[in-house]
Formats: structure tokens, sequence, C-alpha cells
């Protein structure tokens, strides 16, 4: 997992459902702290722990949801299915679809057409609640997780809590059922029970979030059996109403401001680093839960934080301001440059505007509607009839016009899309031909004539491979490029199973990496082949070939990694080859230490290990070469839009970069040896410390890091002429 990183993920928390008729302010303010936390997470990238705010959510949703459940029982003697499930539809439903249906139709207009179909995918997941597992599966599959943010991506919550009342409700109902049939269950025992069967199922619950949470972080993130303990302390809370209602009054503004300090204490100082949700949601869960219990049964007055006019109010427009601030920052990236004050000034005032009219004319329109309401006109007066009747009449016409003008949105979008890239087509047709190089001109000034060029460029040519086409696979090409999850390559002869080139070619060369020296490698067998030389690629994601423990982006341990390093330095001593070329992404020393170690001390602990590794394989080789990691730029499949120019992907060279391998150079300088050396890539994709999308008719990168084929493929000159140019030995 690269891109899709657990930080991304952790910014993508939802608030569950919309407020209920009767309101308790103390969870109404409870609402707004936990919404403006996730949104300013999305938008400012602080606080750290803002992503904290679903896990308030949940213990709300869990305790309003079972209360009302509960109370239905004592009123009723059962559970309505249908009832309850019209309600969840009613509430649930009718801004969340307007959410996708807009965010699907403008994803036409200011995505690429890739994107736009992965977004009216992720939609078509989240509008049947199963969004969580969509976009589980897409972070824990490495050659997807480096993928643009989808705008949806929020939607994932809703999905986990739909699916424990898809559940819940039912189990109650068993419960109850086997009480009716003892016979001797009164109203407290059959709380009681209800009370022991949530209780285990928390327990079993957290216990799985502890396992998945160290195991499979990504997983554990998005599961609907690690969130459902989270829920399931909402449901014990509502179970045990009856009994918090006997707390003494001068203990409630004790124990609300205590759960109020945690809240807070969460936010502010809970990272990504953290295991989460298990055990990482507990202090936020139970903060919550204290919240929740002061006020139950009692006054909430003494939390003035939240039981203020102005925290209601952004507790009532909530949830209708959790579904619109992520679409909104996504598509305004499209026309302001993120992060700076007018974008964050902008996206909040859309957000809440958006919010404040789904609100006012969606939610509460279709709350005092009575859509969906059970069928209990047949003891209504006929008046009464014909008014829900007419109504009814008037809510479809408004919902098929409503309808017509999302696909006529879309349908203009499509349009425009198609005109735009037919003009883009034609423009390139027309496009005057490169400037001409002079014969005999050396492999690097033709490539730094054509990054001036790229540089320069007004308008976008036409891409090989294109855009939309751009596929975190393009770079998986190689038969011994494994994944974090995969298996090492068999040792048995890893010239039949890693070999690119003749396998009767006089010299052998090694490659050894990680996915980027992998997304490297048609570059190095063009450079290499011609020449003589059988390439074996060995290359293991996220695990350089440097002999130093890293961690996965998830933060997670990665012990196949050392394995794998093992392995490649094995077979170099195995083979004992003419060359052997290392190349690593900087970003492993930046944050993926498993030391922990950042800063210069990160940087200390990598020149120690390449030094030795370097010395390792040199025993074994003839030469050496550590080429140094690309340096990373734009992601195309976000920043190129229909209504962006080749300059909006510029990007500058990362200061990260530009330290990491200033101290490769002076690691392998250190060693003093003939055979070893050192070759910066730096000036093949940068020009005057800018970095262009695309050079010559290559898009640079897959993903913003990884190289396309076309373009590592364009490297064959250059890298012919950096790895065999004759060392000072040979000379």
């Amino acid at each position: 997992m690269s891109q899709l990183t657990l930080a991304k993920i952790r910014s993508s928390a939802g608030p569950g459902q919309p407020a209920p008729k009767s309101k308790r302010r103390d969870i109404q303010g409870l609402r707004a702290i936990a919404v403006l936390a996730v949104v300013s997470d999305h938008l400012l990238h602080w606080p750290s722990g803002g992503f904290v705010g679903v896990d308030v959510f949940f213990v709300i949703s869990g305790f309003l949801i079972t209360g009302l459940l509960l109370r239905e029982y004592d009123r009723t003697g059962t559970v309505s299915f249908s009832g309850f499930y019209r309600r969840r539809v009613r509430r649930i439903m009718p801004t969340a679809a307007v959410v996708l249906a807009l965010t699907s139709a403008l994803s036409f207009l200011l995505f690429n057409a890739s994107r736009a179909q992965q977004t009216v995918e992720d939609a078509a997941w989240s509008l049947f609640f199963s969004a969580n597992w969509h976009f589980a599966a897409a972070g824990t599959d490495y050659f997807q997780g480096s993928g643009p943010v989808s705008p949806l991506q929020h939607f994932w919550s809703l999905a986990v809590e739909e699916q424990f009342y898809f559940v819940w409700p039912g189990l109650m109902l068993l419960i109850f059922w086997l009480g009716r049939r003892a016979g001797t269950w009164g109203r407290t025992k059959t709380r009681k029970a209800v009370g022991v069967a949530m209780l285990v199922i928390v327990v079993l619950s957290f216990g799985w979030a502890l396992v998945e949470s160290a195991g499979s972080p990504t997983v554990a993130y998005f599961s609907t059996f690690t969130r459902t303990w989270e829920l399931g302390v909402g449901a014990l809370l509502a179970v045990s109403a009856s009994a918090l209602g006997r707390i003494p009054s001068m203990l409630r503004p004790v124990l609300g401001w205590a759960g109020l300090a945690g809240i807070f204490w969460s936010i502010f100082t809970i990272g990504s680093d953290m295991p989460f949700p298990g055990p990482g949601a507990a202090l936020p869960v139970l903060a919550t839960a204290l919240v929740v219990a002061a006020g139950t049964g009692g006054e909430q007055r003494h939390l003035w934080p939240l039981t203020n006019g102005v925290s209601g109010y952004v507790g009532d427009i909530s949830y209708s301001l959790y579904l619109w601030h992520f679409p909104v920052i996504i598509f305004l990236g499209s026309f302001i440059p993120q992060g700076t004050l007018l974008f964050n000034a902008a996206a909040a005032s859309a957000a809440l505007a958006l919010s404040v009219v789904s609100f006012h004319f969606i939610e509460e329109r279709v709350r005092k509607s009575g859509w969906l309401d059970n069928c209990e006109a047949a003891t209504a007066s006929r008046g009464d009839r014909r008014r829900r009747r007419s109504r009814q009449r008037r809510r479809t016409r408004l919902i098929t016009v409503s309808l017509l003008a999302v696909l006529g949105l879309g349908t203009c979008a499509y349009g425009l899309i198609s005109n735009q890239t037919a003009g883009t087509e034609a423009s390139v047709q027309d496009a005057a031909p490169a400037s001409p190089l002079e014969a005999g001109t050396t492999p690097e000034a033709a490539r730094a004539h054509a990054l001036e060029e790229a540089l320069a460029a007004d308008s976008w040519p036409r891409l090989t491979p294109d855009i939309g086409e751009l596929k975190a696979r393009g770079y998986n090409n190689i038969s011994c490029h494994v994944s974090p999850s995969e298996p090492d390559p068999s040792d048995a002869d890893v010239l039949e199973t890693c070999l690119n080139g003749d396998k009767a070619a006089p010299k052998t060369a090694f490659l050894l990496g990680d996915s980027y020296a992998a997304s490297l490698s048609p570059g190095v067998i063009a450079a290499l082949v011609p020449e003589g030389y059988r390439v074996v690629v060995l290359a293991r994601s996220s695990c350089p070939a440097v002999g130093i423990a890293v961690k996965l982006g998830d933060g997670s341990e990665y012990p196949g990694c050392s394995d794998f390093q093992g392995f490649m330095r094995t077979q170099v001593a195995k083979y004992q080859p003419d060359l052997v070329i290392l190349s690593s992404w900087h970003g492993h020393v930046v944050n993926r230490l498993a030391s922990g170690a950042t800063g210069p001390e990160a940087m200390s602990q990598w020149k120690t290990a390449l030094t030795a590794t370097v010395k390792e394989l040199s025993a074994s080789a003839k030469r050496v070469v550590v080429v140094s990691g690309t340096p990373s730029g734009r992601n195309l499949q976000e920043c190129a839009t229909p209504l962006s120019k080749p300059a909006d992907c510029v990007a500058p060279v990362p200061e990260a970069y530009k330290t990491f391998t200033e101290a490769e150079r002076s690691a392998v300088g250190s060693l003093g040896s003939k055979t070893i050396g050192y070759v910066s890539v730096q000036d093949w994709f940068c020009a005057s410390g800018r970095c262009p999308p695309f050079i010559g008719r290559n898009p640079v990168y897959v993903d913003g890091g990884h190289l396309t084929a076309a373009a590592a493929e364009a490297l064959g000159p250059l890298l012919r002429a950096a790895l065999l140019r004759p060392l000072p030995k040979d000379s």
C-alpha cells in the first residue's frame, strides 16, 4: 500500500445518522465536535487525531438506535423490521443519494475518464452500504493503493453502521422471542439478556480489533468486525439507561467533563502511528461513553461547550456536513491549489453552504413529509388519505425532476469530456513537431532538451500511455517483482525465473531493490541487453535492497523484507555477476525505518546500512553501482483534468530527496573503491528544480513515484552510458 496510506484512510470518518426527532443537546454537541474534527483533519491535516470523530459517532449511533429499539419493544412488545428500516432509509438515503449522484456527475467534468469511472464504481458500492469492504480491498492491494483518493471514501463508515443494523435488530428480536417463550422474563431480565449478548459481542470484536490492527491495519480500520465493539459500547449504554438515570447529580458534571477532556485529548494526541482501532479507539470510545452516560436521565446543562446553540446547530447539520465536505475538498483542488488560505476558506464555505441547504431542504423536508411512513392511512379519514396521496404525488414529481436534472448534468459532463478529448487529439495532430537536435547529440543533451520542451508546454499532448490507462500494474511486468504479501521467488534458478535477455549472454547483471527499482527495470534492460548482458531483476515492494529493517506504509512490521534482503545477497554470492545495481525509494528513510528513527539519525542509519550492503555485494560482483531513486512527482491521475494545464502538474524536487541522494553519494564515496559507483538520476527528470509530468510523449510516473514502462525504457541510452562508463580501474 503506497499512496493510499493509513493516514489518508484515517482521514475518512463518518457521522452515522442524522439527528433523531427528540434531540439531546449534549449529543448534538458531541456530533458537532466530531464532525468539525473530521473536517479539520481533511482540510487542514490537523489535528493529528481528527479521524477519531468516527469513533464518537459510532458510540452515539449505537446508543440512540438501540434505545429506540428497546423503547419500541417496551411499548409494543415487538420490533418492526419494516418500520425500523423505513426510518433508516428516510434518514440516510435522501441526502446520501444526492451526494452520490452529484459527485458521480461532477467527476466526469473534473476528473479524467478513468478516475471518473472509478468514482461511479465507488458510488455504487456506497449506495449499497458496502464501501468499507471496497476501500479495504483497494487499500490492501499494493497495486491499487497508489491510486488517487476517492471523493466518496468517507462513505465507508455509513456502510459499517448499516451492516451492523442489518444484524443487531434481528438478534434483539430473537432475544425478545426467547424471553416470551421462557414466560418468566420481565422487562428487566430481557434487557439484561440483551446487554449480556452485546457484551459478548463487544469483547469478541475488540479482541479481533487488537489482532487485525497489529497484522492487517488497513483491513482493521475499515472492517465491520473490528468496529462493532464501538457501536456495541453505545448499545450497552442504552441497555443500562435505567441504571444511568440513578447517577447522582453531583457526579454527572465530573463524568461529563472527564469524558469531554478525553475526547479532546484523543483528537489532539492520537496519531496515525497508533494501532487502530485496537487499542487506539478505546480512549475516544470510553470518553464518549462517559459524556453520554452523564447526560442519560439527568440534566446536561453543565456541559456548556456541547449544549450551546451553535454546537446544537452544527450537530443538526453534521450528517450533511460530513457527506458534502470531502467531495468539496477533492473537487475544489481542481481549481485552487490545496493548502492555501484561499482553498481552505473556499472549501469550508462551500461545504457549510451545501450542508445548510441539504439539511433544511432535503433532510428536514423528507423527515416532515411522512415519506415511507407505515400504512396507517387505513384508519385515517378520507380527507387525510387524499392529502397524503397529493403529497406523495408532489414528492414523486420532485424526485423525478431531480433525477432528470442529475442525469442531464451527467450527460452534459460526458459530452464536455468527449469534446475536450477530441479537441486535445486534434491539437496534438496539428501540433508543431519537436525542435530538431543536431546529429551526434549526447543522450544527456537530448534529455535536457526534452525536459525544456516539457516544462514549456502549455497544452496536453497525446500521451503514451494515455492518462486514463495509467495503472500501477504497468510497472509490475517483471516476473520476480513481488508484493509484500507474496512469497519470495524460488532460489532454484533465478536465471530461469527472473531472467531478462538471452540466457546464453556472456555477462550477467542483477538489479536489486523495491518496487521503484522494478519500475526502473525496463530502462536497465534496454541499456544492458544490447551490450551482451542477461539481466536478473529481484524486487520486493516496499523493501529496499539495503540491509536495514523497514515498516510497511501502514506502520505494520515487515519481516518478509529482511528475508528477501538476505535472499538477494545470497543470489549475488551464488552467481558472481559482472554488475550489481541497487536502487531504493527515499521514503524508506523519511518515515519507514523499523527503528523509528527520523531526520539525521535515520539518514545516519541508512548510510551505515548502505555501506555494509555495498561492501558485502562487492565481494561477489565485479562492479556495484548504486542508482538513486527517482524524485517524486505529481500524480497525473489526480492533477491532470479537463481543466488543468501541464504546468499545474509540474513538481519541485523534494528536499527529502535531495538530502537522501547526497547521503547515498557520500556513503558510496566513503568506500573509496574503484569498482563501486554512484549514479544520480535527478537531472534526467528535473531541470532547475522543476520536474515535468511528461517527457516527450511519455507520462513520467504511474502514480507520482513509479515510472511508467515507456518512461523507464526511454532511459536506456542514459543508463547505458552511466552504468558502463569505465571506472578508474578499467581506464
